[in-house]
């Protein structure tokens, strides 16, 4: 027998936090995969855990992110996408802007 464990890392509140109608990322799907993995059982046991995320510091995003970054990606959530930000790659495809992208962001990186 293994002494390793699996965990799926899960928090419904995080399902709050949404992406533009638009855009293809889903803050959802976490919660359908849960229930999937919880309907075949794969979820509750020693070696199967469920752990709720936790939102990472402002501290901590910095050991990643510049300071720079961060307050664009603040500023943009708050309306202000700036040519700075803009120029960061916040604003496209890949990074849309969203009221919530910075939190969300944050617990997607204390889930880690």
């Amino acid at each position: 027998m293994s002494d390793r464990k699996l965990a799926f890392v899960y928090s419904p509140e995080t399902e709050a936090f949404s992406y533009p109608a638009d855009c293809p990322f889903k803050t959802q799907r976490a919660g359908q995969t849960r229930g999937r993995l919880a309907s075949f059982g794969l979820l509750g046991s020693p070696d199967r855990l469920e752990l709720p995320p936790r939102k990472a510091t402002h501290a901590e995003l910095e050991l990643l992110h510049t300071r720079h970054y961060l307050d664009e990606l603040q500023r943009a959530a708050a309306g202000d996408l700036t040519p700075a930000g803009f120029q960061m790659g916040l604003g496209g495809m890949d990074t849309p802007v969203f009221k919530d992208m910075y939190d969300y962001g944050a617990w997607a990186c204390g889930a880690g």
